[in-house]
């Protein structure tokens, strides 16, 4: 984690790891075509992997040192100031970041909000790949093959901008999943 903890004692500090992933489900198939039907399908195999995962869970943290420490990646105090809008912590409209952070009148109020209290939402991945073997003069073998990777062009958005006071406090704009990927390869076995 970037940031250290507030105050150690605090039930606030206790909350999920960074890697922190509860559900995560995969699983294959593989299926081979009859070799006596069409002849585009037959002896073909089409084969696959599913997979979905839970979100990862994030920490939103401030700018400004609320507690006195030297660190200046304290979480914000969570009140009439701040509204949470799905997985997204927004400032309130017309108030200044002082108050957002949990000060009235210089003075921090309430506790700051949970270690990471914000989860990023669930993805899926489902690749899939098609085989079809063709036969050649002389015991010769073709093989050509499509492999699709992110069939569904799956967008999962890392960690967003979790800084208070950013203007772009809850959005992302890089995704490590890559888009879908198409691979065709032809193989000749002589």
């Amino acid at each position: 984690a970037p940031a250290l903890p507030a105050n150690s004692v605090n039930a606030s500090e206790r909350g999920s790891s960074n890697f922190d992933t509860r559900l995560r489900g995969a699983g294959y198939f593989v299926w081979d075509l009859p070799k006596h039907g069409p002849r585009v399908t037959s002896g073909s195999r089409l084969s696959g992997i599913l997979s979905r995962q839970s979100g990862q869970p994030y920490t939103v943290n401030s700018v400004f040192d609320t507690n006195g420490d030297g660190n200046l990646t304290d979480r914000p105090v969570v009140g009439p100031t701040m509204v949470q809008s799905g997985n997204r912590l927004l400032q309130a409209p017309n108030v200044p970041l002082a108050e957002a952070m949990g000060y009235v009148n210089g003075v921090l109020t309430g506790s700051p909000i949970g270690r990471n209290t914000f989860v990023l939402p669930p993805w899926n991945s489902v690749d899939i790949a098609a085989l079809k073997p063709i036969p050649l003069p002389r015991g010769m073998l073709m093989t050509g093959r499509i492999e699709v990777y992110n069939l569904l062009n799956s967008v999962r958005f890392a960690v967003p901008d979790r800084r208070l006071g950013s203007p772009a406090l809850g959005l992302s704009d890089r995704s490590p999943l890559p888009p879908r990927t198409v691979q065709v390869v032809l193989r000749i076995d002589f």
